[in-house]
Formats: structure tokens, C-alpha cells, sequence
């Protein structure tokens, strides 16, 4: 399931910018707070 959520979470990182790293730390967090 987790590879399933990464997918999308990287696609999205380069399309705003390029800081995949960043972009899924994010959606780790705000996932979690959920």
C-alpha cells in the first residue's frame, strides 16, 4: 500500500518542482495527522 501512495507523491513532487524528498516528507506528515 505504501508503494501505491509514493506513486502518485512523486509524480506530483516533479511537477511542482523537483524536491521529491521534500514533497513526500509532507505527505508522510499530513497523512499521519489524518
Amino acid at each position: 500500500m505504501s508503494a501505491d501512495l509514493s506513486a502518485p507523491t512523486w509524480h506530483k513532487s516533479s511537477h511542482s518542482g523537483g524536491n521529491t524528498g521534500d514533497c513526500v516528507e509532507i505527505s508522510l506528515v499530513t497523512s499521519r495527522d489524518s
